[in-house]
């Protein structure tokens, strides 16, 4: 999956409720099988949501959707790493 794609499956999961304020992510290993990317893949992606504010990385206690909600969805073929 590329790095486009996974952070727009991401943001989906966040905004229709898959994963909620609060929740606490699969780990990168779990989400590598869940989502059949690579680690490294991943781990961009997952930085990139915690720039935007999407989410907390936590050292120690994982990653957690923050309670901040996108006001829009991102526009279909935009480059969504800066």
């Amino acid at each position: 999956m590329l790095v486009n794609d996974l952070k727009s499956e991401m943001i989906n999961r966040i905004t229709s409720g898959v994963y909620t304020a609060g929740t606490k992510l699969p780990t990168l290993h779990e989400l590598t099988k869940e989502l059949d990317a690579s680690y490294v893949t991943v781990q961009r992606v997952i930085k990139s949501l915690a720039q935007e504010g999407l989410l907390e990385v936590r050292r120690g206690r994982g990653t957690i959707v923050s309670g901040r909600k996108m006001t829009s969805p991102p526009a279909p073929g935009k480059d969504l790493l800066y």
